[in-house]
């Protein structure tokens, strides 16, 4: 894994419990227990509203997570992990790397890579973490699954991990004796869940697999010249088909999925800088505006404040989510 951690996340101890609403990007990711997330860009206003609830157990992490939607991160889950995601609720569109993210679905993940996560609209997800070394049989059996999904039938995993979040919450540490108690049930419980049913490997149509291509180019290169002519031509695909992918997996077309890359990169600059010489102008056309009159309402409409107000926020702790997001060094 190339990213190494560069926020210092809130530490639990064995039976400890942790309730904590988040509205932004720092509280999000410094509550994320043994989480780690990078380089959020927000797709919504207000996006970043939500709340976490984590117990820590001995071989096991159990995490509810609810947003309001309309964002993008990429994430590692705790260290020697293999991790279930069990989808309470999407809203509207969500994809996990290359899966399409559903209610009721159970996505297997490990800590051996990034994933990028983006959703249009609000979702509901519980993650449980299972240690590899201290947990090695679920691990082991877990394992092969990665990056594939399995249903959670009848709500069985849900309901039995939002009861157990819902009967811990009183502050008290959690004894050895009750925490292997839990560990056991819900080991027994993801094992029941799995065995009765086929493994689901996620699929895309052909234009759907150039719309996670493009995602990731967008993600990692973004440049000036960047245009849906330029791309429709570079992966051989109609305007049409192109449009229909993207809103089918992101629910954005991609002019707008671009524009909010831009007006996202323009956020983390303006809001990092600590130099006099900075103007919006000029970091705005760094990352190719070039209607400042239309930029300025793109800006507003999506951060809820105009660009000169960021900038004189000045405030470098946002550079320990975005070091790591897509950059361009060159000026105009």
């Amino acid at each position: 894994m190339e990213k190494k951690k560069i926020i210092n996340t809130i530490e639990l101890e064995d039976g400890e419990y942790l309730e904590k609403k988040f509205s932004n990007c720092l509280e999000m990711a410094r509550h994320a227990v043994d989480w780690t997330l990078f380089c959020h860009y927000k797709l919504r206003p207000n996006c970043v509203d939500g709340i976490y609830k984590i117990l820590k157990l001995t071989n096991m992490q159990l995490a509810y997570t609810k947003e309001v939607g309309g964002v993008m991160y990429e994430f590692a889950t705790p260290k020697e992990s293999i991790c279930l995601s069990i989808i309470i609720n999407v809203e509207d569109k969500a994809c996990l790397t290359e899966m399409k993210v559903k209610t009721g679905m159970i996505a297997i993940t490990q800590s051996e890579r990034i994933y990028n996560f983006i959703t249009n609209k609000g979702v509901e997800i519980i993650d449980i973490s299972c240690n590899k070394d201290d947990n090695f049989s679920l691990y082991n059996t877990l394992r092969p699954y990665a990056n594939k999904f399995f249903y959670d039938k009848d709500k069985y995993l849900q309901t039995l991990i939002l009861e157990l979040l819902h009967t811990h919450t009183n502050g008290t540490v959690l004894d050895t004796t009750l925490i292997n108690s839990i560990e056991k049930k819900i080991t027994n419980a993801i094992f029941s869940s799995i065995t009765d049913q086929e493994v689901n490997i996620p699929t895309f149509k052909s234009s759907e697999q150039i719309a996670l291509k493009i995602r990731e180019q967008l993600f990692h290169h973004m440049d000036t010249t960047i245009s849906i002519e330029n791309l429709t031509q570079l992966y051989n695909i109609s305007d049409k088909s192109l449009q229909t992918a993207f809103k089918s997996i992101f629910g954005f077309t991609p002019v707008l999925f671009i524009r909010l890359m831009k007006l996202n990169l323009v956020y983390h600059e303006l809001l990092k800088t600590d130099s006099p010489q900075v103007t919006v102008t000029r970091v705005a056309k760094k990352w190719g505006f070039k209607h400042m009159g239309r930029f300025s309402l793109y800006y507003k409409e999506l951060f809820l404040e105009f660009p000169s107000e960021t900038l004189q926020k000045q405030d470098p702790l946002s550079n320990e989510l975005s070091s790591y997001c897509v950059q361009r060094q060159e000026e105009i």
